[in-house]
């Protein structure tokens, strides 16, 4: 079952890692690599011998063997992840949206040689396709934040991530890169048919607001995290439509200057959530559930989408600004 950010505590404290998203995301990685290392081992030299594209080769015996540590310590700075054994020394350089460092892989480059370690490579994970250097200064193999989503995806998908725990983490650490865009859901053989159903759901939208009395705007949030109409309601600037995290319930939200943490009880229903660093917005929901919306006829659809509102707005012009 896949978390919904607010559950996800990787999402939630990723919030305070100002600055910090390539390490957060590192150490979370790392500590997934741990716990599959501990108690899911086949899946563990899976997703490490892909990592490393096989420079790794690790058996069930020498698998505990094998030290994860993020942000070691080393001559020429700090590899973001380091796995070694008795006979093996991988750096790995991950990059979400700091550029790669010619210089960085040639110092990294450097110290592996020097470290008489029998096989060593040195692996470059990053966001976006990068501009490889040529020569010395190339890694050994890249690979890419999705890819590594992907194949732990596969092996929730196939059952091989068997421990409760196993499984919880692997999908908050999914959920994490899902909520950076680092990666995506895939797009289903539904997206015809979802554009259809959503473009329908706007022309019955558009519609009642009109015959309220109010001028609809089509407005895409900025953010591209919200579809719907903007218009006035006397004072207040609102907006109703789909969330792009919540499509089960159509919402009805105001940001106007004034709204308090009070708006809600003012209004007699809605909550208050926060519309950025300083402000508010109050927002009203009703999941489509409620009322069967999917199986009415047309007519009735609208007459559902109209009762909303009312409430909605009925609560809204109580509001104290």
């Amino acid at each position: 079952m896949e978390l919904k950010p607010d559950d996800n505590l990787l999402v939630c404290l990723h919030r305070w890692a100002k600055g910090q998203d390539e390490n957060f995301i590192t150490e979370a990685f790392a500590h997934l690599l741990r716990h599959l290392q501990d108690s899911e081992p086949t899946v563990a030299i899976r997703i490490l011998g892909k990592l490393t594209n096989g420079h790794l080769r690790l058996s069930a015996k020498q698998l505990p063997g094998l030290r994860i540590i993020p942000q070691s310590q080393v001559e020429s700075g700090k590899p973001d992840l380091e796995l070694t054994t008795p006979h093996d020394l991988i750096y790995v350089e991950a990059k979400v949206k700091a550029p790669v460092r010619a210089s960085q892989l040639s110092k990294y480059r450097a110290d592996l040689k020097r470290s008489g370690v029998a096989n060593t490579a040195l692996v470059l994970l990053t966001r976006y396709r990068p501009k490889l250097p040529s020569g010395k200064r190339r890694p050994d193999s890249c690979c890419r934040w999705y890819e590594v989503a992907d194949w732990l995806a596969t092996e929730l998908e196939q059952g091989a991530i068997q421990g409760v725990i196993g499984i919880h983490i692997t999908e908050q650490f999914i959920g994490l890169l899902k909520a950076r865009n680092i990666t995506m859901d895939r797009v289903s053989d539904q997206l015809p048919g979802g554009m259809r159903a959503c473009m329908e759901f706007m022309k019955l939208l558009r519609e009642v607001i009109a015959s309220l009395g109010y001028k609809p705007t089509k407005r895409v949030g900025t953010d591209a995290r919200y579809i719907g109409y903007a218009f006035k309601a006397k004072t207040l600037k609102v907006r109703v439509g789909l969330s792009y995290k919540k499509w089960n319930a159509i919402r009805l939200e105001t940001s106007s200057r004034g709204i308090t943490a009070a708006a809600a009880k003012q209004a007699g229903l809605g909550k208050i959530e926060k519309s950025g660093p300083t402000r508010l917005k109050w927002v009203y929901q009703t999941p489509f559930e409620q009322g069967n919306f999917f199986a009415l006829s047309p007519g009735k659809q609208m007459e559902w989408i109209e009762e909303h509102l009312k409430s909605g707005l009925e609560g809204a012009a109580k509001i104290k600004l």
